[in-house]
């Protein structure tokens, strides 16, 4: 789920000049054993346009990820986009 969540946000460009700290967008998603993006479904978004928007785009740019999800992966899950998520992401990779 990393690798795949990884392959959105580096084609995340967030709008500048936006308070997004508390926003949030919920889409599932669905991979094939392939490593194809297959199908998202929106679940909820920030109430913001602009920022909404930016995530759709990610989605849209996203038609793979680098390599095949392993054996036994769940072809759907819930990808979650946020900045805290983001912070923290980093803040675990530099502490190891």
């Amino acid at each position: 789920k990393g690798l795949v969540e990884h392959a959105l946000r580096a084609r995340w460009n967030r709008p500048e000049n936006v308070d997004d700290t508390k926003y949030v967008a919920e889409v599932r998603l669905t991979v094939g054993q392939d490593g194809k993006v297959e199908d998202y479904q929106w679940l909820s978004g920030s109430g913001d346009k602009r920022w909404d928007n930016s995530v759709k785009e990610a989605l849209a740019q996203t038609k793979s990820i680098t390599r095949p999800p392993p054996k036994g992966f769940p072809p759907t899950f819930i990808v979650r986009f946020d900045v805290q998520t983001t912070a923290e992401e980093t803040m675990e990779l530099s502490s190891r």
